[in-house]
């Protein structure tokens, strides 16, 4: 008996205007319809690309805007203070003041029964101590106190970059710089 084939087997045309493919059709190769058949083979290249006659070419990225630029920057911020804090949900968050205050009061000696209250509520849960449950609230604030204290700085720098900007390159320097700094942050904290 013979064996039969039941692979689809197509080819993709392309509708090229003034340079431009403005449609991509897939076509039995075998059964061409004569409106596409002196289409060129559009292999990978999609609407938008360009056609010499020879080859096609991708659309090349947009340039990249001010707008487009503080928006990267920004995202790279909202990264490292997602990283620092992953997992933390907001209401403990908005206690960490607070926190911060009772923890730095019991090391210094100067604690107030609220501040007692407020570290052994968790240390019972824990079994930590409260001495050691301060230690460690005091040294996460601080080094949060300097990611967040940098964090600033890499956007201030970085809108100044932006707003001084004479062109792309300029633009994509303060974004690719803003970034960097952001991951040393990230690696910082989780001691990379």
């Amino acid at each position: 008996m013979p064996r039969l084939d039941f692979r689809v087997i197509s080819m993709r045309k392309a509708q090229v205007e003034n340079g431009i493919v403005i449609n991509v059709i897939e076509v039995d190769p075998n059964q061409i319809p004569d409106f596409c058949a002196d289409w060129p083979e559009a292999d990978q290249a999609g609407p938008g690309w360009t056609f010499d006659g020879d080859a096609f070419a991708a659309p090349s990225a947009p340039p990249i805007t001010a707008s487009d630029a503080t928006a990267a920057v920004l995202l790279a911020i909202a990264m490292v203070e997602e990283a620092l804090t992953a997992g933390v949900p907001l209401s403990e968050k908005l206690s960490w003041s607070a926190k911060e205050s009772a923890a730095r009061n019991l090391l210094a000696g100067t604690s107030a029964p609220k501040d007692m209250e407020l570290l052994a509520g968790e240390t019972t849960i824990t079994g930590e101590t409260v001495e050691d449950l301060a230690r460690s609230v005091v040294a996460r604030a601080d080094q949060y106190r300097f990611a967040v204290s940098r964090l600033a700085g890499i956007r201030r720098a970085a809108t100044a970059s932006i707003a001084a900007a004479r062109g792309t390159a300029d633009l994509e320097q303060a974004v690719a710089l803003a970034q960097a700094q952001c991951g040393a942050i990230i690696e910082a904290a989780n001691g990379v």
